[in-house]
C-alpha cells in the first residue's frame, strides 16, 4: 500500500478506501468503461487510487488490452497509461497490448502503444511477438513496417521453427516479406525440418516471393534435414516451372541491399506523453527515413527487458548500467540483509543487467547459495532467460557449481530445458562433464533425457562420445532412448565405436529393457511461494535459508515472477502455477479480478 501512495502521490490515503476501490464490482465496472470508451470515468477512477493492472476474471485480459479493441482508442489508452497502466503488462496468456493492437488489426492503438514507449519485442506464452502476428494474409503489412521501423527484432519461432519470413513465403505475402528482408530478417533461416524460406516457397509454389528470395541473394543450393535443395523440393512438389526458375537463377543477377533500413530516430520515453494523446498527424505520419540514433531502451524500464534477451544493434548501449545494486548485493560475504534492504526500497526482484541476467543469473555465478535461496524466498523468478536464453538453472550444471543449486532451482519450479546457441540443453551439459547428481536432479525434475541438440544429438550420444560410462548407465536406467540418431544418423552406439570408447558402446548395446527403470516418485516442490509484501518487514531466518526443500507436491499458488518485469522470458508457463493470486512488483501490488 506504501507504494500506492508513492505513486499516486495521496499521502493522506486510507487503506480501507483502497481495498475498497478494488473490489470485483468496481473492477467489472472499470473494465466496461474502458469498453465503452469512457474516457473520462476512466479517468476518474485511476485517480481515486485504482490500479489498472489486472485481469478480468472471464477472459484473462488487461484493461490496456481490451482498450486496443474499441474504436478511437488513443484516448483510452492515453487515460490508462496516465493512470498507472504499465504498457507491457501481459494477459493470463502472455500476451502484451500490442499483441492485442496487431489481433484486433487497430494501427492507431499500435501506433498508439510505440508512441509511448511500449516494447515491440515481447514474446507471448508460445514465444511469439507482435511482428510474428502481423505476418498473415488478413494484415496489412503497413503493421509489419510499423514495427519494423520501431526497432522489432525478427527471427521469432514457433512450435515447428517457422518464422516470420517462413510464414510469408508460405502465404505469398510479397509486401511483408519485402519489409522483413529489408530490415534484416535471415533470407536463409532453417524451421525444425530444415527448410529455408527458399524450401517454402518451392513445396507452396510460391513464385513471387521465391524470385523476391533470389533476387536478394538466398542459398539456392541450402539443403534441408533430408538433403534436398529447394529445386528438389519444387519438382517433388510438382512445381516444375519453379524448380526450372531455381535452377537456373544467375548469381549475376543477384541485388542485395544497398540501402539502410530507416528507423524511429527517438523513441520518447511515456514521461512526456502522459498529458495528451498523440496527435492524429502523428498517428498517421510515415516512418521517418533517417537512420536510427536511438539511445533508449527497447522497453519500458518498468517493464523489465526484451523477453528473449535481445538487444537492437542500432540502439546505443552506452548509458545503460553494466550492474545493478542487487546482482552486485548477490556477490558479497552474508548478502541476505542486503538485499532485503533493497527490495525494501524498491528494488525490482528481477531486473535486469546490461548483458540481460538477474540477480539469480548472479547468484549462481558467484555461487552464493544464500543469496539464490533468499532471493527466490522473496519470489524471484527461477526461469528468466538473459541475452543469450540462458536461465539459472543453466549456469548450475557446471562442474564448479554444487548440484544443491540445481535441485534449490528446480524445488523453486525452475523449468528445464533452456539451450545456448548449439542447442546443449541443460542435461546435454551435465553429460558432457560428467555431473552425474546434476543429472540426477533434473531427470527427477522432469527434463527430456532424449532432448536433442543443433546436431541432433542426445545427453546418450554425449555421454558416447566423451566416455562418460556413469552419466550413461544414469540415462539408460531411466530409459534413454538407445536407438535414437542424431542428424548424421548416427546411434549413440555408433558413435562411442567412433569415439574408440569401446567399453560404452558396448554398455549401450547390450543394456536390456527389463533393466529400466522410470521414476515412480513425483518431484518436490515449494509448496508455496510466499509473496514479497509480506517478507518486507523482515530478512529470511538462517534456519529458513538452511532449511531443505519441503517434500510435498506442489500446490504453488503465485506467479513465478514479478508483473514489474513482465513475464517469462520464453513465454512459457509452468504447469503448476496458479494464477488466481496477487502479482506483486514496482509500485505496489497489482489486483487479479477473482
Amino acid at each position: 500500500l506504501k507504494y500506492k501512495r508513492r505513486v499516486y502521490k495521496i499521502v493522506t490515503l486510507d487503506e480501507k478506501q483502497l481495498k475498497s476501490l478494488h473490489t470485483r464490482a468496481n473492477l467489472r465496472r472499470f473494465l466496461d468503461y474502458v469498453q465503452n470508451g469512457q474516457m473520462e470515468k476512466v479517468t476518474k477512477m485511476c485517480s481515486k487510487g485504482l490500479d489498472p493492472n489486472f485481469h478480468c476474471q472471464e477472459s484473462g485480459e488487461t484493461p490496456l488490452t481490451i482498450a486496443t479493441g474499441i474504436k478511437k482508442p488513443a484516448k483510452v489508452i492515453m487515460a490508462l497509461v496516465n493512470g498507472g497502466a504499465i504498457l507491457d503488462y501481459r494477459t493470463k496468456d502472455g500476451s502484451t497490448a500490442l499483441h492485442r493492437a496487431v489481433e484486433h488489426k487497430s494501427l492507431e492503438s499500435l501506433k498508439t502503444l510505440l508512441e509511448l514507449g511500449a516494447s515491440p519485442n515481447y514474446k507471448d506464452n508460445k514465444g511469439l511477438t507482435p511482428l510474428y502476428f502481423t505476418v498473415h494474409p488478413n494484415v496489412d503489412p503497413v503493421f509489419s513496417e510499423t514495427l519494423l521501423h520501431d526497432h522489432a527484432t525478427t527471427g521469432a519461432a514457433d512450435t515447428q521453427g517457422w518464422q516470420e519470413v517462413h510464414q510469408a513465403c508460405k502465404h505469398g505475402l510479397l509486401k511483408h516479406l519485402e519489409h522483413l528482408l529489408f530490415y534484416g530478417a535471415d533470407m536463409n533461416a532453417h524451421n525444425a525440418s530444415g527448410n529455408t524460406p527458399l524450401h517454402v516457397c518451392a513445396v507452396n509454389g510460391q513464385e513471387s516471393c521465391a524470385r523476391q528470395l533470389l533476387f536478394r541473394g538466398a542459398d539456392r543450393q541450402a539443403l534441408n534435414y533430408a538433403n534436398q535443395t529447394p529445386c528438389q523440393v519444387a519438382v517433388i512438389a510438382g512445381n516444375m516451372e519453379l524448380a526450372e526458375l531455381i535452377q537456373n537463377y544467375r548469381q549475376e543477377d543477384v541485388v542485395p541491399f544497398r540501402a539502410t533500413p530507416s528507423y524511429n530516430p527517438k523513441r520518447r520515453s511515456a514521461i512526456g506523453l502522459l498529458t495528451r494523446a498523440p496527435s492524429l498527424s502523428t498517428l498517421n505520419r510515415p516512418p521517418s527515413p533517417c537512420p536510427s540514433d536511438r539511445s533508449s531502451l527497447p522497453f519500458s524500464s518498468a517493464s523489465s527487458s526484451l523477453s528473449d534477451g535481445s538487444v537492437p544493434p542500432e540502439m546505443d548501449t552506452a548509458s545503460i548500467v553494466t550492474e545493478t545494486p542487487l546482482t552486485i548485493a548477490t556477490g558479497i560475504k552474508k548478502p541476505a540483509k542486503v538485499i532485503m534492504a533493497l527490495v525494501n526500497g524498491g528494488a525490482i526482484l528481477d531486473y535486469r543487467t546490461k548483458d540481460g541476467s538477474t540477480a539469480l543469473h548472479r547468484a549462481v555465478e558467484h555461487k552464493s547459495l544464500e543469496s539464490l535461496k533468499t532471493l527466490l524466498e522473496l519470489g524471484a523468478s527461477p526461469n528468466y532467460k538473459d541475452n543469450k536464453g540462458l536461465t539459472p538453472l543453466y549456469f548450475t550444471v557446471h562442474p564448479n557449481v554444487d548440484p544443491v543449486f540445481s535441485e534449490t532451482l528446480l524445488h523453486d519450479h525452475a523449468t528445464t530445458g533452456a539451450a545456448d546457441t548449439q542447442g546443449w540443453q541443460e542435461v546435454h551439459q551435465a553429460c558432457k562433464h560428467g555431473l552425474l547428481k546434476h543429472l540426477e536432479h533434473l531427470l527427477f525434475y522432469g527434463a527430456d533425457m532424449n532432448a536433442h541438440n543443433a546436431s541432433g544429438n542426445t545427453p546418450l550420444h554425449v555421454c558416447a562420445v566423451n566416455g562418460q560410462e556413469s552419466c550413461a548407465r544414469q540415462l539408460l536406467f531411466r530409459g534413454a532412448d538407445r536407438q535414437a540418431l542424431n542428424y548424421a544418423n548416427q546411434t549413440p552406439c555408433q558413435v562411442a565405436v567412433i569415439a574408440g570408447n569401446m567399453e560404452l558402446a558396448e554398455l549401450i548395446q547390450n543394456y536390456r529393457q527389463e533393466d529400466v527403470v522410470p521414476f515412480r516418485a513425483t518431484p518436490s516442490y515449494n509448496p508455496k511461494r510466499r509473496s514479497a509484501i509480506g517478507l518486507l518487514t523482515r530478512a529470511p531466518s538462517l534456519s529458513t535459508l538452511n532449511r531443505p526443500p519441503s517434500p510435498c507436491p506442489s500446490d504453488r499458488s503465485s506467479l513465478p515472477f514479478s508483473s514489474a518485469s513482465s513475464s517469462l522470458s520464453d513465454g512459457s508457463v509452468p504447469p503448476e502455477m496458479d494464477t488466481a493470486s496477487i502479482v506483486t512488483g514496482w509500485n505496489g501490488i497489482y489486483w487479479t479480478c477473482n
